[in-house]
């Protein structure tokens, strides 16, 4: 993680960390309140095929919470590039989930950007793959 970290990055991890929270508790109400609520926002989940929109994207949370029982996920190597109202966060999510009895173990790379929406920092695109 990047060492020296203005006051508008410190916002940004932290909504980036409420994300993952909510990812990791298969909280899909936390979920709804980390994303901007456009029709513009962008999904795309490991080998998945790009979701537009906040409905869809919302609805491909609410199966992959369904599908899952246990998740636990560490964001590593962080890096944030942030400017007024926009920022980039690149890191690693090792993730190990349980999915119909069966434990996965995985790790992808995720770009999530956020954009400040009324003083809130909100997600508007989630890309995630190997």
């Amino acid at each position: 993680m990047q060492e020296f970290l203005s006051e508008q990055q410190k916002e940004v991890l932290e909504a980036n960390r409420s994300f993952y929270s909510a990812f990791e508790k298969l909280s899909w109400n936390k979920m709804k309140e980390c994303w901007d609520q456009s029709p513009e926002v962008i999904c795309i989940h490991p080998q998945q095929p790009t979701l537009v929109g906040f409905e869809d994207i919302m609805e491909s949370w609410k199966m992959i919470f369904a599908g899952t029982s246990y998740m636990e996920i560490d964001v590593q190597d962080t890096r944030i590039m942030a400017g007024m109202d926009v920022a980039v966060v690149h890191c690693t999510e090792s993730v190990m989930a349980v999915s119909a009895g069966q434990t996965n173990r995985g790790q992808v790379r995720a770009t999530n950007v956020f954009r400040k929406i009324d003083d809130s920092w909100k997600i508007i695109l989630h890309h995630a793959g190997p």
